[in-house]
């Protein structure tokens, strides 16, 4: 697995994106992927549940959430399903990723982020509100969502499903809500992979706790 991740790092090819949190790049030799790479380290643990809890959401939500791949610890990084964007968002991407901004860019910045709020003002508000019906809080930034090519709202970031504390194990997610939407999907080879991502997700909780536990 090692030697695949750092195959796949030196996959990375040019920078699309940055945040405060990770930086993305498209892959050199799969077009339909990208790589984001974080710039903090987490353990094992954070990692599988944002990786459960994302799949899990992308099949809930399948036209909304970015499909995720492949996650990693060493180093801590994803791969997700390239989204091809609409001409509104292509043009935004091109000017977050300069390393610097003229006064021109700043200027057609404030304009394309303006279209962009008054245009996704309303999906967004929908697709929030959807996520929140599961207990998940998300990054509501303006810059996480984008119209793709088929006019459907993409969010882009990942779901962080646990924090550790001290002294417990604090879920990002409602357990029951999850659980009665998994229930719903019609799709009965969709609904068994959800349900066992959940599972999992479930156990590594419970793996974590004990080891708080043994402290």
């Amino acid at each position: 697995m090692k030697k695949n991740w750092e195959q796949l790092i030196s996959d990375a090819h040019e920078p699309i994106g940055e945040g405060a949190e990770k930086k993305v790049y498209q892959s050199r030799h799969h077009p339909e992927r990208v790589l984001g790479a974080y710039k903090h380290p987490e353990s094992p643990g954070l990692v599988k549940a944002r990786y459960y809890l994302t799949k899990i959401l992308h099949i809930l939500l399948p036209e909304n959430i970015v499909d995720i791949h492949l996650s990693s610890s060493q180093p801590n990084a994803v791969v997700r399903e390239k989204v091809k964007l609409d001409d509104l968002y292509t043009e935004l991407q091109k000017i977050y990723v300069k390393a610097e901004w003229s006064d021109e860019d700043e200027r057609r910045l404030r304009e394309l982020e303006k279209q962009a709020r008054e245009r996704q003002y309303y999906d967004e508000h929908d697709l929030i509100q959807n996520l929140h019906n599961l207990g998940i809080a998300i990054d509501e930034g303006t810059d996480n969502f984008a119209y793709d090519t088929a006019d459907k709202l993409k969010y882009f970031e990942d779901f962080p499903a646990l924090k550790i504390e001290k002294d417990a194990v604090k879920r990002c997610f409602n357990e029951t809500a999850l659980q009665s939407a998994i229930g719903k999907i019609t799709d009965d080879k969709s609904k068994e992979k959800a349900q066992s991502y959940l599972n999992r997700l479930m156990h590594l909780i419970a793996v974590e706790e004990a080891e708080i536990n043994q402290k």
